[in-house]
């Protein structure tokens, strides 16, 4: 028993946590950005959005893709133009410019947000 309940007050600390973490990567992703960075900025705004959807650690320690993740939450094709890119730079295939990361900034606008107006917009 106490570990179910242990266990359950950690998740619910790391979800609060999720937000914070997203603004961490989010700032990471406009520094990248700014220095022209452009692979690296696309990184880190996956990231951010994939932890502003699936919560800290979904980045770091999920079995899922991003596609999978992206998909599961109903986001795939809102999420395109952050998505494709993001494949293409970590498979190989290709680097983004900076027109293709403004594409995947703004798709990425929402979630920036705090998470109450997150939960709005959905």
């Amino acid at each position: 028993f106490m570990r179910a309940t242990r266990g359950t007050g950690d998740a619910r600390a790391e979800r609060r946590r999720a937000p914070e973490r997203a603004d961490h990567a989010f700032a990471e992703a406009d520094r990248l950005a700014a220095a022209g960075d452009f692979a690296g900025a696309i990184r880190a705004l996956t990231s951010a959005v994939a932890t502003a959807l699936g919560g800290v650690g979904t980045w770091e320690t999920s079995p899922e893709t991003v596609r999978e993740l992206f998909r599961r939450e109903g986001r795939l094709e809102q999420l395109r133009a952050l998505l494709v890119p993001f494949e293409e730079a970590v498979y190989g295939r290709g680097e983004p410019d900076a027109s293709t990361y403004q594409r995947a900034a703004e798709v990425a606008v929402p979630f920036r947000a705090p998470a109450t107006a997150r939960e709005k917009a959905a």
